[in-house]
């Protein structure tokens, strides 16, 4: 009984820590590209937490900028994509989901949305090209159970995944909304991870990659000068 409680005290730390202190996504080892940025040979590995293919231009005069239009996000899948063709349902979902999340960081950092191009608008074009569900059930008995976790985590050192975790991939880029010239560009990808408060839902380990890329971007843009300045 004595050795029992500890490992009851342990077990109950990882289960919080899982809830509430970890990270719901993480990043790939390697990304794949679809063709839907045509050209990537401007594109480098990314450093530190650049997406895993970045580029920026250094010319760009980012503290012009204070617009932007949003194009709708497009599914434009990789080869052998884990994300179904038939599933247009799923597809469509998801494509709506990352629009709204992009646009909303977005107006959260200053950024006013617009339709039309002007001297002072920036163009985002982003695809989602690949992703996948996670097994919730498998997901979560893999995270709460100390030998599921075990697995997973040998899993993730030897592959770079946890066990029955979601993923998804998108590259995106942004233009000047007249000339179309190409300012920045991402490739990347991310799995979900076993915190548990992304658990609740089949797509939510895609969507919370989702939610990372948007935010990454929004304050991206500002770090390089961009937006309206804060009030």
């Amino acid at each position: 009984m004595k050795r029992i409680f500890p490992l009851m005290r342990a077990a109950m730390c990882c289960f919080i820590a899982f809830l509430v202190g970890c990270a719901t996504t993480h990043q790939a080892r390697s990304v794949k590209t679809s063709g839907f940025l045509l050209d990537y040979s401007q594109l480098k590995p990314g450093k530190g937490d650049q997406a895993l293919l970045a580029y920026k231009n250094p010319q760009a005069a980012w503290g012009m900028y204070t617009k932007v239009i949003v194009d709708p996000v497009e599914i434009y899948m990789t080869p052998g994509a884990d994300l179904r063709s038939d599933a247009k349902e799923e597809r469509t979902a998801l494509a709506t989901y990352f629009t709204a999340s992009l646009r909303e960081e977005l107006k959260k950092n200053h950024f006013t949305i617009v339709s039309q191009p002007g001297p002072d608008v920036l163009r985002i074009r982003t695809a989602l090209t690949d992703g996948d569900q996670s097994e919730v059930l498998l997901d979560t008995v893999s995270t709460v159970m100390p030998i599921g976790l075990a697995v997973s985590t040998l899993k993730r050192v030897a592959v770079g995944s946890d066990t029955s975790v979601g993923f998804a991939q998108a590259e995106a880029e942004v233009l000047d909304s007249r000339s179309s010239t190409r300012l920045a560009a991402a490739v990347d990808k991310r799995y979900g991870t076993k915190a548990l408060r992304a658990k609740f839902g089949s797509w939510n380990h895609a969507k919370e990659a989702m939610d990372h890329w948007s935010e990454q971007m929004a304050e991206r843009l500002v770090e390089w000068g961009a937006g309206h300045p804060q009030e």
